[in-house]
């Protein structure tokens, strides 16, 4: 099975940022900036788990030929993924609301 991982790393350091991107690049293949294809779901939970150490946030999906999501859904999930740093309480009333 394939994953996507898409990850956002707002302010933090520079090495922070070259940090994740060189393990990105041994466990991972680059599909777009922010954007990274994964075979292995041990290699994504550490790349997840890595990201969040230094502040970031993610949203992993699996990988499919058909068209799961469309731009407005993606978007959707964006907004709601940008309410993690609130807690994990606030986040999942807000997800089921």
């Amino acid at each position: 099975m394939t994953y996507l991982l898409i990850f956002d790393l707002r302010g933090g350091s520079t090495a922070s940022r070259r940090r994740v991107n060189r393990h990105l690049a041994r466990v991972a293949r680059r599909v777009q900036q922010s954007v990274w294809e994964f075979k292995d779901m041990r290699a994504l939970r550490g790349a997840v788990e890595l990201i969040a150490s230094v502040g970031g946030r993610t949203i992993a999906f699996i990988k499919s030929d058909r068209l799961l999501l469309d731009v407005s859904q993606v978007r959707q999930v964006l907004r709601r993924m940008s309410h993690v740093r609130q807690g994990r309480e606030d986040f999942e009333r807000k997800c089921l609301t």
